[in-house]
């Protein structure tokens, strides 16, 4: 039996929990602690983006070295999942390293997985590339065993300054066989969705992996594959249970796709299951415009089954934008979209990205008017992301070739701030100023106070963002300094 620390770094400039008070828990880790756990091994979760409200940069840090040589452990896991946070998990395996150079460091994630050279390069000994449960658990039990870590498919490593890469592994076919996770090793209280209450609990969960989409900015069917694999219902339902016997209020279903067009049927029994037995349960999820529009039954289906907000993709108000991106969609597809989800009494969250390599400031500013647009239909928020090649995306591999990238700064690959060459700091500004003027045109349209399905939600979220409105404000008047310190960061 081995110590186990899986630490998830922090986020600094993390969107959700900047404007709508929502810290998540990683998911990930409690699946990969569940899966060592089978193994008997001791593990420990150190969330410290959690702690980001509380602590400095520097007495992070300091709280990581007093965990690190109170537990003890003999391997550190790090998850870089948010290519951002690769800087900071580097600090921690070399902050690891200095308190005891024989502790194993091993990183997992998108960014790992893609990038393994650097991060081996960086005082971490293993990579785990793609999912991690079987391949964590297979590669510590052979680590105590003493026995070769080259059997161990979908790994990296170096010896003797020579790099190593493993054969791939499989993807997990039966999702059904992975324990439940490990939400227990969790502090329930510092997972909130501050925009709904003080109060209101947040977990995660997943019910399928794997996206057959090609959308050029995003790296989820390069790391998860692009079959569908689903959990069953049954499997659902003991999450769900167990979700609501700690108490979480809600849950955000983490699948890239939560319904698509093979799982119409069997989305539809899980819901009238959750309904049937009573579940009581609120939940967020991600959907498809198109998925949408297509079954609008079954939204209303959703809605009675606890679904309280949806986060679709429109990414963009442009249709040739829209085609370049891969997005297999097009604007009016996204109006239906929110004007059926309204209806039903969901809460509309819609994405939108702005900067890509191929857009002009004219379709931007069209993508803003349609934000607009679609805040008159029943839109409820906005989020505008900048257009980032993260690593494993299509796009990613298209701006090395093509030279567009301005910086390999990661920490500025967080989707807000620009990292290409091209209108770096007119895409900057228009971000911003799009956020404040969907906000503001929201506030003085006033569509949400006809939302009698979803109002305690509504109220609660625009009470959140009241009273943040100075810290807004300050933001918005420091604009012209962060232009800076991207400029002084590039």
């Amino acid at each position: 039996m081995a110590r186990v620390l899986l630490v998830n770094p922090p986020s600094w400039n993390d969107a959700y929990r900047l404007v709508f008070g929502c810290v998540l828990p990683p998911l990930g880790l409690c699946s990969i602690a569940a899966s060592l756990r089978l193994s008997n091994h001791e593990v420990m979760i150190l969330d410290l983006n959690s702690l980001t409200d509380y602590y400095s940069r520097r007495d992070l840090l300091n709280y990581l070295k007093n965990v690190v040589k109170s537990f003890r452990p003999e391997y550190v896991g790090v998850s870089i999942i948010a290519t951002s946070t690769a800087p900071t998990a580097y600090s921690i395996a070399k902050e690891v390293k200095n308190i005891d150079e024989s502790i194993v460091t091993i990183a997992g994630g998108h960014h790992a997985t893609f990038m393994p050279v650097e991060v081996l390069m960086n005082e971490f000994d293993y990579v785990v590339r793609g999912e991690g449960e079987f391949t964590l658990t297979e590669l510590i039990n052979i680590l105590e065993s003493n026995g070769d870590p080259s059997n161990v498919r979908g790994i990296a490593y170096k010896k003797d300054d020579k790099y190593i890469e493993t054969l791939r592994r499989e993807f997990v076919k039966n999702l059904d066989g992975l324990p439940l996770p490990a939400w227990d090793l969790l502090d329930r209280k510092k997972y909130v969705l501050r925009g709904f209450g003080w109060d209101a609990t947040i977990t995660t969960a997943e019910t399928s992996r794997g996206c057959p989409y090609n959308c050029d900015f995003c790296s989820a069917s390069p790391m998860w594959g692009r079959r569908w694999r689903y959990k069953s219902i049954g499997r659902i339902i003991r999450e769900v249970e167990q979700i609501k016997k700690e108490k979480w209020r809600y849950v955000f279903f983490v699948d890239d796709n939560f319904i698509t067009p093979v799982n119409i049927e069997e989305r539809k029994r899980l819901f009238q299951e959750i309904i049937k037995e009573g579940l009581d349960i609120e939940w967020i999820c991600q959907l498809r415009t198109d998925i949408i529009v297509r079954n609008p039954e079954l939204m209303a289906l959703a809605s009675k089954a606890g679904m309280k907000v949806a986060f679709i993709g429109v990414e963009s108000g442009d249709e040739n934008v829209l085609k370049k991106m891969s997005k297999g969609i097009m604007p009016s597809i996204s109006e239906k979209a929110v004007e059926i989800l309204k209806n039903v009494g969901i809460v509309t969250l819609a994405g939108f990205v702005i900067g890509a390599p191929y857009e002009t400031l004219k379709q931007a500013y069209k993508t803003l008017k349609f934000a607009l647009k679609l805040c008159k239909r029943g839109l409820d928020a906005a989020q505008f992301s900048i257009f980032t090649p993260l690593p494993g995306s299509r796009s990613f591999i298209e701006a090395i070739e093509k030279r567009l990238l301005a910086t390999r700064n990661w920490i500025l690959y967080d989707c807000l701030h620009p990292v290409l060459t091209k209108n770096r700091i007119s895409t900057y500004m228009f971000m911003r100023f799009a956020h404040y003027i969907f906000y503001m045109f929201k506030w003085i349209y006033g569509k949400a106070s006809n939302r009698r399905a979803v109002e305690p939600v509504i109220s609660a979220t625009s009470r959140y963002l009241l009273k943040n409105l100075p810290r807004h404000i300050i933001s918005f008047l420091k604009l012209p300094v962060d232009i800076v310190k991207i400029l002084s960061q590039c």
